[in-house]
Parts: C-alpha cells; structure tokens; sequence
C-alpha cells in the first residue's frame, strides 16, 4: 500500500466510533489535525490545492475510505455482504465483475471500461 493511501486508512479510522460506522454525510471530509498527510503535494494529482492548504481531504483513493466516510463502514460491508451473497447464490461471473469494480473504480476510469468490455464479452448470450 503506497504511503499516501495508508495515511488516508489511518485518519479515516482515527474519528470516533460512531462516525466510522454511519459516516458523516455527503460532502463530508476528514480533516487532517496530525498534519500526517503532508507528504501530499501541490505537483501530486491526487488531491486539490485547496484540499492540501486546508488539510481537509474529500477525495480518497478507495472505496472503503471514500463511501466509508460518506456513508460508514456499515454500508460498505454491507454493499460486500449483498456482493459476495449474488456470487454464491446468482451469477458467479457477474458478480465477480461487481466485486472487482468495487475496488479498482478509484483507481482508473480506462480499468472500469476494460473490465465492463470483459464481462460483456464473456457474457453468455441466453436465447
């Protein structure tokens, strides 16, 4: 894990209880009061000038910080919980797909596009 995303699981989980498990609400950001992502830089693409001189973070590089800290960690386990349940018990490969996309949709927007063509074509056709 690059140093950049350990530090936004380290702020995330340094909130109180209650907000890690409901989140804060949409808009919401975690404000960085140890200074511990300084290491973030105006050259980086990774978060705005405005982000960086306020030290309040909005845009984060995973799922389970970015709609955890909308939404809390019980909406993430439980969208995984309704994703693994659909692997078992529906489609296997749809629900694979689902499961990846999950997790590689902060990464890059050109993965999400391979993946939906991959699954569209390994998709089997039902007539």
């Amino acid at each position: 894990i690059d140093p950049v995303r350990y530090v936004e699981y380290v702020i995330f989980f340094d909130r109180g209880f209650f907000d890690i498990l409901f989140g804060d609400g949409l808009a919401s950001g975690i404000y960085d009061k140890n200074g511990l992502m300084n290491m973030a830089s105006y050259n980086d693409t990774s978060f705005s000038q405005a982000e960086i001189d306020t030290s309040t973070f909005y845009n984060f590089h995973d799922f389970i910080t970015d709609f955890g800290l909308r939404f809390g960690l019980v909406s993430v386990i439980s969208i995984f919980l309704l994703v693994i349940k659909g692997f078992f018990y529906r489609d296997p490969s749809k629900y694979s797909i689902i499961f990846i996309m999950l997790f590689c949709s902060f990464w890059s927007i050109k993965g999400l596009i391979t993946i939906a063509l991959f699954s569209k074509l390994t998709q089997k056709k039902n007539n």
